[in-house]
């Protein structure tokens, strides 16, 4: 939860529906204080948003276990326009690239393929009937301006991918948001057979949907989808001469319309009812017939969600935005950022904390006041709602974290402080009156990992292995390290103690392959981690962005803060330049937190005959040679070795500048600790000496109501 800090000043809630609500004080000595603060019945997440949360996306598919009622909504009501028993999928009337037109299935299916998955495009295939016979065709992308299309177009019309089916040098056709209408009627059946008709004769026809003030749906015809005037009127032109009688005029629909179209999926008869979404401030609403149902959205990883979803342009894509009860989004927000089975009084904490820091943003997209990501708050939807969480949802109902002047507090948290929780000066360079640096019991991340032996391989391969894939051998090396072997095949050697993707295993070990094991290391988890090594160039490239020039040399932690997070990095003796502290994280290649040490294992002073030192690394010094404990020929020092420090101590040497990061804490510290909410609760504490004890002097308020 919040990458970044907000100014910690009071913000003026503007969101509709938005209401004072008298609350008191749940401290002191029971008097009650009160103060105005925001409630909301609803909350508005962003799914999808361009830029700001999720990604672009040209369609949306949307599924209901008993179905969805579809419609508009209106600043006095919603519109139900009609029901789909299963979904539907939708997408905005802009402009595409017409690819192809043909009655083969496969060759429109093996085309749609070919084009390319662009952010925030996409290939549909639309079934038509034209002249009694199936047709499909195969559009690409969902741009709002005739220029966008205009490129894509150019840019499918060179493709190889395309050779065969696209002619070299011919540019393919533009589809738009402009249409011929050819009649509106207020009973659908009328309406189906001027289609009819229209398909009959070789058009292009949609049925639309629209609806009066007072929520009347009718039903349009519209032939065609031109992209500019010129084709507009010839599609006018060339309708009026194959349907002679009908009375033809260029539709403007200044209300919100649905057009209705047939998309061809995965077979030629397997099919799904596809809704174009066009019209001045349309926004489409899809909630589920059943109440208390939920909506699945597939591109958002298939999650469902309570409430109703609404679809509308923004800016120049689509936008989905879920509207939700609070208390369920506050209640899937906590199974969400804690998960079911924690204990009571933390997820009663996470529900509060989530609560407040809702009312707190306002409508902070203008269309929604959260989006579903770590930016503001995780929410999955229905996919984390558990007993537990909504009862913890349910026992805080309406409470909320205030200052002392009953102001809402941004109430930051992160997964885990690492014993100790930042000051915000250390993340954002903020101050705060209510959050300090303060303990934070948060081991219990580490309760029952694995341990992993640091080993040496044959090859002189440094790394880690999990031990319970070794046993000792009751062998010594030359130096005294014990020796262990391999007690099954495939066994992986990992650069860190750690399974995660930022870990790929250097090389695999078989039954009773030998290593020496040189020191051991828990699994990294969110109390305890490591990261690296990592080589100068990889941090070189990602260091460049923040003032390094040059090749990188050296990197130390040149200033911390009040518990011990870094405050300022040094890369070749230069402080870097870095908009806030906790962008070290993002610097450093995405580390879990800015409380950590570095190992350079490229830097260390060998003492030699006659009093001599050589400090490492130098510039162009000679190679270096190692003597092995079993032999005394000379060898070149590799990328890495194991050697024996003066004090009779073990340190990795690596040829090249690397770096090891060995840190506490997961996220950028500030507020509340979600590990240590937990380990207090498992201390005793309820929610309110948990919420009080990381915000500092702040009241919890209920709804008086």
């Amino acid at each position: 939860m919040l990458k970044r800090f907000f100014t910690l000043k009071h913000r003026k809630i503007t969101a509709a529906a938005v209401t004072a609500a008298a609350l008191f004080s749940m401290g002191g000595s029971g008097g009650y204080t009160y103060a105005a603060v925001p409630k909301l019945e609803s909350i508005r997440v962003a799914l999808i948003l361009d830029g700001k949360a999720g990604a672009g996306i040209p369609y949306a598919t949307l599924t209901g276990a008993q179905g969805l009622d579809i419609g508009v909504r209106t600043p006095q009501a919603v519109q139900t326009w009609v029901s789909a028993p299963a979904g539907a999928r939708f997408s905005l009337d802009q402009y595409a690239v017409l690819v192809l037109e043909t009655p083969d299935w496969t060759l429109a299916r093996q085309t749609a393929d070919k084009l390319p998955a662009d952010p925030g495009q996409g290939a549909v295939i639309w079934s038509r009937s034209k002249q009694g016979k199936a047709v499909y065709q195969v559009a690409y992308g969902n741009y709002n301006d005739i220029g966008s299309a205009t490129a894509a177009r150019d840019k499918l019309t060179g493709s190889a991918q395309l050779a065969g089916v696209v002619k070299p040098g011919s540019p393919l056709p533009l589809i738009g948001p402009l249409h011929v209408a050819a009649g509106t009627f207020a009973a659908e059946a009328e309406a189906l057979n001027r289609q009819a008709a229209a398909a009959q004769a070789g058009l292009d026809a949609d049925i639309v949907l629209q609806a009066d003030a007072a929520g009347k749906v009718s039903y349009s015809v519209w032939i065609g989808s031109a992209a500019t005037p010129q084709a507009l009127t010839a599609l006018q032109q060339q309708a009026a001469k194959l349907l002679p009688g009908v009375p033809l005029q260029p539709a403007a629909p200044a209300a919100p319309y649905m057009l209705r179209r047939i998309e061809a999926t995965t077979a030629a008869n397997v099919t799904d009812t596809h809704y174009v979404i066009g019209g001045a401030e349309a926004k489409v609403w899809v909630q589920p017939k059943q109440a208390g149902g939920a909506v699945t959205f597939k591109e958002r990883f298939e999650r469902s969600y309570r409430g109703a979803l609404e679809l509308s342009l923004q800016g120049s894509a689509l936008a989905v935005v879920n509207e939700v009860p609070i208390e369920s989004y506050v209640g899937s927000v906590v199974g969400s950022e804690m998960g079911t089975g924690w204990p009571a009084e933390a997820l009663k904490a996470q529900a509060v904390a989530a609560r407040t820091y809702v009312l707190k943003q306002g409508l902070k997209y203008g269309i929604a006041h959260v989006s579903d990501t770590t930016v503001d708050q995780a929410y999955k939807g229905t996919a984390t709602e558990a007993a537990d969480v909504a009862a913890a949802a349910a026992a805080t109902k309406g409470e909320v974290l205030a200052d002392s002047a009953g102001t809402l507090i941004a109430p930051l948290y992160s997964s885990n402080a690492g014993g100790l929780t930042a000051d915000p000066t250390e993340a954002w360079g903020n101050t705060s009156t209510y959050l300090k640096s303060t303990p934070s019991p948060d081991d219990g991340a580490a309760k029952n990992k694995a341990f992993w032996y640091r080993v040496s391989l044959e090859d002189g391969t440094i790394g880690y292995v999990r031990s319970d894939y070794l046993k000792d051998t009751g062998t010594k090396n030359g130096i005294g390290l014990a020796v262990y072997s391999a007690t099954e095949s495939g066994v992986n050697v990992r650069p860190a103690p750690t399974t995660d993707a930022s870990s790929v295993p250097l090389g695999k070990l078989n039954a009773g392959d030998r290593v020496t094991v040189f020191g051991q290391a828990q699994e990294s988890n969110a109390f305890a981690w490591q990261r690296g090594p990592l080589n100068a160039e990889a941090l070189q490239r990602s260091l460049g962005e923040y003032g390094l020039s040059g090749k990188l040399e050296s990197l130390e932690v040149s200033k911390r803060g009040p518990s011990g997070r870094a405050l300022e990095l040094k890369a070749n003796g230069q402080p870097l330049k870095l908009p806030y502290p906790d962008a070290i994280r993002t610097a450093l290649g995405g580390l879990p937190s800015t409380r950590f040490e570095i190992e350079e294992t490229g830097r260390y002073t060998i003492v030699g005959a006659n009093g001599t030192n050589r400090q490492l690394p130098d510039a162009g010094g000679a190679p270096l040679y190692a003597v092995s404990a079993g032999s005394s020929a000379a060898k070149p020092l590799g990328d890495t070795m194991v050697a024996l420090q003066g004090d009779g101590s073990v340190r990795v040497l690596s040829a090249k500048p690397q770096f090891v990061f060995t840190g506490k804490g997961f996220g950028h510290g500030v507020g509340m600790s979600q590990w240590g909410a937990r380990g207090y609760a498992e201390l005793g504490y309820d929610y309110r000496k948990i919420l009080q004890t990381y915000y500092s002097g702040v009241s919890i308020l209920k709804d008086g109501s």
